[in-house]
């Protein structure tokens, strides 16, 4: 048994300030709520329009649906870094541009039972907290002191992590079952810094630290029947449902300047209530070349419930999270999957996709913030058995810029590691 490591190096690229936020930060919608959430099933699925919940594989750890950690042949482990940058423009025509790299997965998986009962282990980000928002305004003096104009700076920073561990059960050729622990942790960092331009006035910072943690479960499901239209097709059949979570912790408010910083009053019970989670797709094999899939999911962010408040979340007051929704649909193409002698490009992977969804939050009443995105990758074969590199792109559009809101054009490159070898294997004595 070999034993293989991963390195991976995040880094930024490079980025320009400009009027609406300042860089490196990600999205100025990642500052409702309980940030921008993030999705991450396989490299496989990343290139096809972030959908998984009906795929099957051998040569994939899928952590969208943890039924399908029972089709595995090879221990697996993967690791992704994602490059993003994005154009934001207001309806002045005010724009910024940055740029961030970051961490997207961690995923390790092994059959216990060669495609019967296999294991899934998975790190990635639930969601991000990462913007920097500028605003400028006027205080109204009287006729000794003037109007002095003042600029105040919302900065955010952290989020949610999540570490999933399970296991799927193939029962027959047709059905298998998965369940998944799910464990959510993490800091959420928010801080309004004033600046004044003139002289009198002293720089104030209000920060607030919110810590939270809890866990949850996720049951999947695939159902599976071949030879449909022709002899070598299948049809399958995926659902995979969270269960709704409460998240407990604390957060942590200061009240500061550039000369001292106090703390206002003892720490605050956070307790915070996440909604379910349904996903469900259906994907076509139509031979070893052509895979099609198509995926819709649901969460009911309207069930929210928190003692403490977040933007676009008041407690008492205004409420706008809203239910979610995705559909995404797309394709995977190999030339020559089963020929031995085939050339490099023949063997690799590509793959197409596209995707539509609608966030938790609305910012401004009756506005939705809408992303339309279409995504593409190639999964590069090596000279490793069992081992591939798996490059994909998106590029998409998010927002809009009326009602004061921004839009945000948006593009990322995706690295993904994917390494396999054959582990807790005795070989047969002669």
């Amino acid at each position: 048994m070999r034993v293989f490591s991963f390195l991976i190096a995040v880094f930024g690229l490079g980025v320009t300030p400009l009027l609406a936020q300042n860089a490196p930060n990600g999205s100025i919608y990642s500052r409702f709520g309980v940030g921008e959430l993030q999705a991450f099933g396989s490299s496989q699925a990343q290139g096809m329009g972030q959908i998984g919940a009906a795929h099957f594989s051998n040569i994939y750890v899928n952590m969208a649906n943890p039924g399908s950690w029972a089709d595995q042949r090879l221990t697996r482990a993967s690791a992704s870094v994602n490059f993003v940058g994005i154009r934001a423009e207001d309806a002045q025509a005010n724009t910024s541009r940055l740029g961030s790299g970051q961490l997207g997965s961690l995923q390790f998986g092994f059959p216990l039972y060669t495609q019967k009962l296999g294991v899934g282990i998975g790190y990635q980000p639930y969601s991000r907290v990462n913007h920097n928002v500028q605003q400028t305004a006027t205080l109204q003096g009287d006729a000794s002191v003037g109007d002095s104009e003042y600029l105040v700076n919302f900065e955010g920073s952290g989020g949610l992590q999540k570490v999933t561990a399970g296991l799927g059960y193939r029962f027959n050729r047709m059905f298998s079952v998965g369940v998944s622990y799910d464990l959510l942790f993490g800091i959420m960092e928010d801080r309004q810094r004033t600046t004044f331009t003139t002289g009198g006035f002293t720089e104030t910072s209000l920060s607030t630290s919110t810590q939270l943690s809890g866990s949850t479960a996720t049951i999947g499901s695939l159902f599976t029947l071949t030879k449909i239209f022709r002899q070598d097709d299948a049809v399958t059949l995926g659902l995979a449902f969270t269960l709704p979570t409460s998240l407990t912790g604390e957060r942590f408010s200061a009240l500061g300047s550039d000369f001292a910083r106090d703390t206002l009053g003892t720490a605050v019970r956070a307790e915070v209530d996440l909604p379910s989670r349904l996903l469900y797709g259906l994907s076509y094999v139509y031979n070893t070349k052509w895979t099609f899939s198509v995926e819709g999911l649901y969460e009911p962010w309207s069930n929210f419930e928190s003692n403490v408040s977040f933007p676009g979340f008041a407690v008492n007051g205004d409420q706008l999270f809203q239910d979610r929704t995705r559909f995404g649909a797309g394709f995977e193409f190999i030339p020559a999957p089963n020929e031995v002698f085939a050339s490099f490009l023949e063997k690799a992977r590509y793959r197409l996709g596209v995707y539509a969804s609608t966030s938790y939050v609305t910012p401004t009443r009756g506005t939705d913030v809408n992303t339309l995105a279409i995504t593409g990758g190639i999964g590069l074969p090596s000279l490793i058995p069992g081992t591939h590199l798996d490059i994909n792109v998106e590029v998409g559009r998010r927002g809009v810029t009326d009602q004061n809101l921004v839009q945000d054009t948006f593009f990322s490159i995706g690295i993904n590691a994917n390494v396999g070898e054959r582990w807790f294997f005795r070989p047969k004595q002669r």
